[in-house]
């Protein structure tokens, strides 16, 4: 679901109807803009069907699935996109396991 406000603290009006592309339940939504884009990403666990899905949006109102561009190693649960720095990369070498890959 969806709340809007021109203040960041109070003033939230629910939008009608729900955000996600899929009719099968879903939790643990997550929301990032995509680096040097107007472009975001609203992803989702399908936990019934035990995978994430992912969608595009540019208005934050018509989204659509872009399922077959992603590829995952992984399978977190309510998991999250972060930006990190080149320097931050190096980190990913000594933290680095066959349990826990994050890229």
């Amino acid at each position: 679901m969806q709340a809007v406000s021109d203040n960041l603290t109070s003033g939230y009006k629910e939008q009608k109807g729900f955000m996600n592309v899929t009719n099968k339940p879903v939790e643990g939504s997550s929301v990032f803009k995509l680096i040097n884009s107007d472009t975001y990403i609203l992803m989702y666990d399908m936990y019934t069907s035990g995978k994430y899905q992912f969608t595009k949006i540019t208005d934050l109102i018509n989204f659509s699935v872009v399922d077959e561009f992603i590829s995952m190693n992984f399978h977190p649960r309510h998991g999250t996109v972060i930006p990190i720095t080149q320097e931050e990369t190096a980190l990913l070498k000594k933290w680095e396991s066959k349990n826990r890959i994050c890229y």
